[in-house]
């Protein structure tokens, strides 16, 4: 009779905490989520993508590091270096730390001093999320799952 009173009263202390484990795993899960979504997008940045427009007149310094790095938007390394989550409760916002970041994303044609450069869109971020939303959707059921189970 103890053993079954001890297995209930651990059955309910688990399931009390349940709500709380569950809120972390999805906020974990999340982070996992959006860790992959940053990766696939710092590695679009650097390797280029195939249709991305190449650059008409490059400058003599972008000249110089596109002998060596032969994609547009990787010059510095600055805005693949800027793009981070930002996490509020069950949410997960994915940007960049620059003002450019989605110049380059979107194509503008107002850009430079005198407004008058127009820029193709070259995006990173959204390929990114569309190309591994099942690994973040893995991702995110892993966290959920090994809650379940303890």
């Amino acid at each position: 009779m103890s053993d079954l009173t001890f297995g209930f009263e651990q059955a309910l202390t688990a399931l009390r905490s349940y709500p709380d484990r569950l809120r972390r795993a999805m906020d974990e899960g999340l982070k996992d989520a959006s860790s992959i979504i940053i990766a696939a997008a710092k590695q679009n940045i650097q390797l280029g993508r195939p249709e991305w427009l190449p650059i008409k007149f490059p400058s003599r310094r972008v000249a110089r590091i596109s002998r060596t790095q032969p994609t547009p938007l990787f010059d510095t390394g600055t805005m693949m270096r800027s793009i981070h989550a930002e996490y509020e409760p069950h949410i997960a916002y994915i940007g960049w730390g620059v003002r450019y970041g989605a110049v380059h994303e979107f194509g503008t044609t107002r850009a430079g001093r005198t407004r008058s450069i127009a820029i193709p869109a070259r995006p990173h971020l959204y390929p990114a999320w569309t190309e591994n939303k099942d690994r973040c959707v893995d991702a995110f059921r892993k966290r959920i799952i090994s809650t379940a189970m303890l």
